[in-house]
């Protein structure tokens, strides 16, 4: 992170363009919210179900994955090597899945 350079005694820490771990600075640690990979999972398996009459294009299942991470609380996370099941638990995950899917359903964002 770098600090703003003004003569101000308050410096501001400044976003930079890139995000570096603090015990390594040569390697670049990405910033992902946990349960973004298990609505990717839950909706895969859904849509993958022939009984689920949902739209199956590109803008849909966007806004299916969208809709069903607002409804769930972020889980931010900085290494990806730390283990654990981190995130919402299943049962919310499979809420706010057919949730969207349901919204999306009645609302598709293009002609029927």
């Amino acid at each position: 992170m770098q600090v703003s350079s003004s003569s101000d005694k308050s410096a501001v820490p400044m976003a930079s363009s890139k995000n570096y771990c603090e015990r390594d600075e040569t390697r670049e640690c990405a910033i992902a919210n946990a349960n973004y990979q298990k609505v990717l999972t839950v909706l895969d398996r859904c849509l993958r179900d022939d009984r689920c009459a949902v739209c199956r294009c590109e803008k849909c299942i966007s806004d299916m994955t969208a809709l069903a991470l607002n409804f769930l609380p972020p889980h931010y996370y900085v290494d990806a090597g730390r283990g654990g099941d981190i995130g919402s638990p299943s049962v919310m995950v499979e809420s706010a899945v057919i949730e969207a899917m349901k919204t999306v359903v009645k609302n598709p964002r293009h002609e029927k």
